[in-house]
């Protein structure tokens, strides 16, 4: 059996993974017997088999059934919307499909460990043994925002795990929309945690719209309440290096998280963890071991590695047996 966590190969009768510590739930521990193991083991793998296979079959189908259409793709037409996209498309959807309901069924596929991810309990645990709130902000995108929703996600399980501490959280708030969004988020983290009387109103002040007088309020509450954590994930700018500088003078831990290749510098120079690139995308399936979140988690990263497998294909065919290819010319060919 393999740790969910660390990935580490664990004995099945064991309760707790040796490597990392992590605790083993009964669905962990489930494992098969007979050719079934085989399958489970490398179901990944063989799903992606199976897309090349029917790649494959459906391009020599096409190349007979519908000749036009292999005939532009030969010459280097643009059109997107030929038979062999479909086929594509429907290819890494009923991928994707199948990764879900196969996790729901039991089998949750594994992500490796996110180290930015599991430095959350880290701060928040040294947060409590100071006796210093814990710091949050989601940026200065609103509810619309595809990052907010993720930091969202990622901040009630700061929350979360803030409650169970005993530690205060602050998350100031910059857009409109988000304020209602984030009260209520909180709420329901403190309720089903038990304790609904910790929340407080005025730990989701709302500041402003504005981009340096809010980052002017969060040094502020970084400073006043002596954070000793301070998480920033979603959509940042130039204010980004402003509260990563001003936690670090604080002696905050930070751990960090953006999409924003413009923003991921400043964070790395000046926080002690940063989420960057596909990582920040998976901190909720991650965090929630949520069987379907996992499922689209992996169903989506077999549809990249399918996509990258036809771009290496096609490179080197062009390389190798297409006419007065550049790459050939130039080597003299």
């Amino acid at each position: 059996m393999r740790c969910p966590e660390c990935g580490s190969e664990i004995e099945n009768s064991a309760s707790l993974c040796p490597a990392c510590g992590a605790k083993l739930t009964a669905t962990d521990k489930t494992t098969v017997t007979g050719g079934q193991r085989f399958i489970v083991k490398h179901l990944e793998l063989l799903m992606l088999i199976a897309g090349i296979a029917v790649l494959a079959i459906g391009a020599l189908i096409i190349r007979y059934v519908d000749p036009d259409t292999f005939k532009k793709a030969q010459e280097g037409s643009l059109e997107h919307s030929n038979a062999f996209i479909t086929l594509l498309l429907f290819v890494i959807v009923a991928v994707i499909i199948a990764s879900v309901v196969t996790a729901q069924r039991g089998r949750l596929p594994f992500i490796r460990r996110i180290a930015g991810l599991n430095a959350i309990d880290e701060a928040v645990g040294r947060a409590t043994e100071m006796g210093r709130p814990i710091l949050f902000s989601t940026g200065l995108h609103g509810v619309t925002s595809i990052p907010t929703l993720q930091a969202l996600a990622v901040a009630s399980h700061v929350a979360r795990t803030a409650v169970r501490y005993g530690s205060r959280l602050i998350m100031p708030v910059c857009d409109q929309t988000m304020l209602p969004i984030t009260e209520e988020t909180l709420r329901e983290v403190y309720t089903s945690e038990g304790r609904p009387e910790s929340y407080r109103t005025e730990d989701v002040p709302y500041l402003t719209d504005r981009q340096f007088a809010y980052a002017a309020g969060v040094t502020g509450i970084l400073h006043r309440e002596r954070v000793a954590a301070s998480f920033l994930f979603g959509t940042f700018f130039a204010e980004s290096l402003i509260l990563a500088e001003n936690g670090q003078a604080v002696g905050a831990i930070q751990v960090a998280g953006t999409p924003d290749l413009l923003q991921i510098p400043f964070f790395i120079v000046t926080c002690d963890y940063t989420i960057i690139g596909d990582e920040y995308y998976a901190a909720t399936a991650y965090l929630s071991r949520e069987p379907t979140r996992l499922g689209s988690l992996v169903g989506q990263d077999l549809g990249k590695s399918l996509l990258l497998a036809l771009i290496l294909f096609g490179l080197i065919w062009s390389a190798v047996f297409a006419k007065n290819n550049p790459i050939i010319l130039w080597l003299g060919g």
